[in-house]
């Protein structure tokens, strides 16, 4: 079982959460259709909003291509957490081969805030 460590989970829980799913390149078709079959039992039961299901286009404009990309959404961290740590998608997970990153949505306004524009023409100094 693929587990997360539960201090590379932890933030504050303010806001919509998202997972990011890689799949860099197949390795066993049979597999990844094992994995496939088992969706319904892990999707359900979990508020998860589809923002780029795998098949979908995308383009590589930096770095390592991908075979294909998904990203779900979230309504907070803790959700996010819920359903990658539970029974079923654990399970599921031991027949993927994908990278998979959690992102926390909600420090994104904390994060993004010295980069945006002034109002009024006023210049922005960004620290980091």
């Amino acid at each position: 079982m693929r587990t997360a460590s539960p201090e590379s989970l932890k933030s504050g829980d303010g806001g919509d959460c998202l997972h990011c799913f890689t799949r860099l390149r197949t390795r066993n078709q049979a597999e990844l259709d094992h994995y496939g079959k088992q969706a319904a039992s892990f999707l359900a039961g979990h508020e998860i909003k589809w923002l780029a299901p795998f098949g979908r286009p995308f383009a590589v404009v930096e770095g390592m291509g991908a075979e294909g990309v998904a990203l779900l959404e979230f309504p907070t961290l803790a959700a996010a957490r819920a359903w990658y740590t539970s029974p079923a998608y654990q399970k599921a997970s031991e027949h993927r081969y994908y990278s998979a990153m959690i992102v926390d949505g909600a420090a994104s306004e904390r994060l993004l805030a010295p980069w945006r524009p002034a109002a009024s023409g006023e210049s922005v100094q960004a620290s980091l």
